[in-house]
């Protein structure tokens, strides 16, 4: 029977797996992601969103808060990797 992988082994897959190069976890840039992700969620689908302006607007801010806690301008989706930040910094603590 195998035994259970660690946290630290699980973290090591992950990061291998998804690799958020130069990502700042501090609280500021934790803070400022976390509170434009989640208003990005609250605000829900883009196709179903009563105000598309106010949707792209709360996207945009969220992208500006990636983009200073370290995300690289060449990554695909900012609402992905807001979502992986704020689970790491999460798991960091």
């Amino acid at each position: 029977m195998m035994a259970r992988p660690t946290l630290r082994e699980i973290e090591q897959l992950n990061r291998a797996a998804c690799p958020m190069t130069d990502a700042d976890f501090n609280l500021r840039s934790f803070e400022r992601v976390d509170s434009a992700y989640m208003a990005l969620i609250r605000a829900g689908d883009f196709m179903d969103s009563a105000d598309p302006r106010a949707w792209i607007r709360k996207s945009n801010v969220l992208l500006d808060a990636c983009i200073d806690a370290g995300m690289r301008h060449d990554e695909c989706d900012h609402v992905l990797w807001a979502g992986e930040y704020v689970t790491r910094a999460l798991l960091a603590a």
